[in-house]
């Protein structure tokens, strides 16, 4: 799974909450094996200002629905 983050209005903020919250909110997660997160420092064929890309791994697609159906997964949503 990929998750695409915009660059943040109060990227302070972001990082803080993002560090000190979600990351470990994420790490409940069931069923997954392993996460990256990656800064982008240049895109290409977009306008769009990406600032994070965080690959999650799940061992197959079934376990990835599995998670996305827990309740820790859907409070990590809540970003």
């Amino acid at each position: 799974m990929i998750v695409v983050y915009d660059q943040p209005k109060d990227q302070e903020g972001f990082e803080k909450y993002y560090n000190e919250v979600h990351i470990p909110l994420v790490q409940k997660i069931p069923n997954l094996t392993g996460a990256e997160v990656h800064r982008v420092l240049q895109s290409m064929y977009t306008e769009d200002k990406l600032y994070l890309i965080a690959e999650l791994q799940f061992e197959n697609p079934e376990s990835l629905t599995q998670a996305l159906a827990t309740p820790e997964f859907q409070i990590s949503l809540n970003f």
